[in-house]
C-alpha cells in the first residue's frame, strides 16, 4: 500500500479545530500524524523499519518552533522541512524486505519552505482547507525520499511510494 496522505490531514485537520492546544500536545499530533502516515509507506515491495526514534525527532524538531505568542511561518516550515529529513536520515530508516538498505536521500524536504509559506502566512483558512494544503505540501516532499536497496551484486536507488 502506497503513503495515504488522508492519514496525515485527518489529525491536522483535528488539531487546527482543538481550542488552543499547548506546543507541547501540538507537536505530539503532528509527530504522531506524520509517524502514522509514513507507516504506510513502500519502497519498491520494501517497506521501511521504524524504531520510534524518528518520530521524536519530528516531534522535538517541531515543538523547538511551536510557541503561540510569537507566530512564525517560516520557521514552522523550516521545521517541517527539518524535521522530514531528520525523520529519515537521523540515523536513517532502514528498509526492509527481499531487497533492504537505508534511505539515503530526502531532496524535496528543501522545498517544502516555498510550498508551505504561503499556506501560512494568512492563518484564518478553515482547518480542513489549512490541513489539506500542508498535508499536499508534506506529501510531496515526501514522496521524494529514495532508498538505496542492495540487490546483488552493487545497489539500486529506490522511490517511496
Amino acid at each position: 500500500m502506497p503513503l495515504i496522505p488522508m492519514t496525515l490531514q485527518g489529525p491536522l485537520t483535528q488539531l487546527f479545530t482543538q481550542t488552543a492546544p499547548t506546543p507541547e500536545q501540538s507537536a505530539e499530533t503532528m509527530a504522531n500524524a506524520y509517524a502514522q502516515y509514513a507507516s504506510t509507506a513502500l519502497f519498491g515491495a520494501g517497506v521501511p523499519i521504524f524504531t520510534g526514534l524518528e518520530k521524536a525527532t519530528m516531534k522535538a524538531t517541531l515543538l523547538a518552533v511551536l510557541n503561540p505568542a510569537i507566530p512564525n511561518p517560516a520557521g514552522f516550515a523550516g521545521a517541517w522541512s527539518s524535521g522530514i529529513s531528520a525523520f529519515w536520515l537521523s540515523p536513517p530508516i532502514m528498509v526492509g524486505g527481499a531487497l533492504a538498505g537505508p534511505v539515503t536521500s530526502v531532496p524535496g524536504a528543501a522545498s517544502i519552505v516555498a510550498a508551505m509559506l504561503p499556506l501560512l502566512i494568512i492563518p484564518s483558512k478553515p482547518a480542513a482547507l489549512a490541513a489539506a494544503g500542508l498535508t499536499a505540501a508534506i506529501h510531496a516532499a515526501t514522496l521524494t525520499t529514495i532508498a538505496t536497496l542492495q540487490p546483488p551484486p552493487g545497489g539500486a536507488p529506490v522511490p517511496i511510494s
